[in-house]
């Protein structure tokens, strides 16, 4: 995921994110990961629906009956302590309380059984791209700042 943040008019949000992203260099970052123009709606509760799942379709269940998920809509779930981003790749509609979802990217690790999925509140997990010298106070506040996260 590319971020471009416009000029910033003050020097204390672009020292903090300045740190923020040299912090992120060494630590690696969580970032909500946009969904713009799409309203998910209210998924319920859902959950992994079984442990050991692999490939490119994911069990869950918990979700609120009546659900539809679209084409194109993102989620994540955690696994091997970290959180995994996929992307719903057919309409699933009308769940009556659980689902298939067809996905991609191929799980890299499989997510125990009854582990949440959020739909919500969609976030990335990984590296940034860069070492870090083009973020500046200065570039900050006259040009902008950009950066990648790569998940790993």
């Amino acid at each position: 995921m590319t971020v471009r943040y416009p000029p910033m008019h003050s020097d204390d949000v672009a020292r903090k994110l300045v740190a923020q992203l040299n912090q992120g260099l060494s630590q690696g970052v969580i970032a909500s990961w946009p969904q713009v123009d799409f309203d998910p709606g209210v998924p319920g509760l859902p959950l992994v629906a079984g442990g050991g799942q692999a490939g490119a379709e994911l069990d869950i269940d918990a979700i609120g009956v009546g659900y539809s998920f679209r084409y194109g809509q993102f989620g994540n779930f955690t696994a091997g302590g970290r959180l995994h981003l996929f992307q719903i790749t057919a309409d699933v509609p009308y769940t009556t309380g659980a689902a298939t979802l067809p996905i991609l990217p191929l799980m890299r690790k499989s997510p125990a059984d009854n582990s949440a999925v959020s739909f919500a509140d969609v976030k990335i997990e990984g590296w940034l791209e860069g070492d870090g010298r083009e973020w500046t106070v200065s570039t900050a506040r006259h040009v902008g700042l950009e950066f990648t996260v790569i998940e790993k």
